[in-house]
């Protein structure tokens, strides 16, 4: 017999479980079969055995589909493979441990109160008697939900019948125990509930039925306030993102300025370079011409000592040659007192004869 075991619907507890986050690893090698999930710790486990297998899992869209295949070995069996061959049982249930939970509004569906689960796996499939849903899909069974923590990650739940309305009668007087009669004080005057009747253990059909349909509105009520909630939300996560946004564009401009700030740094550096370069040019000049001057003040020097090392020849010529003349003089004189001298003597020669 082929069942859909599971799919993304509300369970009664007010989460769901995502079908493509469901890890089947396990379950392909061995995926028992228990009726209603028998294999609670409140039960002897000892005295409780598997009544078959789950077989050729297929995931069809968000659904879980799978093939029994049921023991007929003890009476429990046979019984229940025969109701299950006749259409009396005919609603599968799945057993996981929870991996991962999300908050996602996302992921939220009207009714939902708790994180939705998106990754599990796949422990067992019970056959149960009443689905939770029209679907049959995943619903928490016993223990009762009003014994149950919240749902986290690692814990190992079983899906099964919601809360029968018999069971109200039980849900009161626990609640009265746990010592919060202040908080649901206001909840039952909400419910219209007489203070009187809340602690009794005994309701009519009536009394359930009002109270049902007070629930009903209380619902009705909470989902409206989570839809604003959703679309509050959702215009807050447009803001993020606009901020988002916003903040994406200043740091695109900031890192623009930082290239261009790294650009005049690097223009500084290279005038500070050049600077250095003309100042030592200008130093260089500056030396070349103080040693150009110091140059030019010996040359100068020099020009002075040779002018006058030249003026004292010059004089020195001028003396000499004033020595030249005079000694010509002499000895034109001598030589005019020579030619005197012969001329006399001749005379005298002359005179003689």
């Amino acid at each position: 017999m082929r069942f859909k075991i599971s799919d993304e619907g509300l369970n009664s507890h007010g989460t769901r479980v995502i079908t493509s986050g469901i890890d089947l690893s396990r379950a392909m090698q061995n995926c028992p079969i228990y009726f209603n999930h028998e294999d609670f710790s409140w039960k002897d486990y000892s005295s409780i055995m598997p009544s078959g297998q789950m077989q050729n899992f297929t995931i069809e869209g968000t659904e879980l589909y799978a093939d029994s295949l049921i023991d007929d070995t003890t009476e429990l069996d046979q019984n229940l493979k025969r109701k299950v061959e006749n259409g009396i049982i005919k609603t599968a249930s799945i057993g996981i441990r929870v991996i991962e939970t999300s908050d996602d509004p996302d992921l939220l569906v009207l009714g939902q109160t708790r994180p939705t689960i998106t990754k599990s796996e796949l422990l067992e499939v019970s056959l149960v008697d009443i689905p939770s849903n029209a679907n049959a899909t995943a619903q928490f069974s016993a223990p009762k939900f009003y014994d149950q923590p919240p749902v986290q990650e690692g814990d190992v739940l079983r899906f099964n019948a919601p809360l029968v309305l018999t069971e109200i009668e039980n849900v009161l007087p626990k609640l009265n125990r746990m010592g919060l009669d202040e908080k649901f004080n206001k909840m039952f005057e909400k419910l219209d509930l007489l203070i009187s009747k809340k602690d009794k253990t005994e309701f009519d059909a009536k009394d359930i039925q009002e109270q049902a349909n007070n629930m009903q509105a209380i619902v009705d009520s909470q989902t409206l306030e989570l839809t604003q909630a959703k679309e509050d939300l959702k215009a807050s996560e447009d803001s993020k993102v606009e901020l988002q946004n916003s903040v994406n564009d200043l740091e695109s401009k900031n890192k623009e300025l930082a290239e261009e700030n790294k650009k005049v740094n690097n223009s500084i550096i290279e005038l500070k370079a050049e600077n250095l370069e003309l100042s030592t040019q200008i130093e260089n000049f500056k030396k070349a011409e103080s040693e150009n001057n110091l140059e030019k003040e010996n040359n100068e020097l020099k020009l002075k000592n040779f002018e006058l090392e030249l003026k004292a020849l010059e004089d020195k010529y001028n003396e000499q040659q004033a020595k030249l003349g005079l000694a010509i003089n002499e000895k034109k004189e001598v030589k005019n007192f020579k030619s005197v001298r012969d001329f006399v003597k001749n005379s005298k020669n002359n005179k003689n004869e």
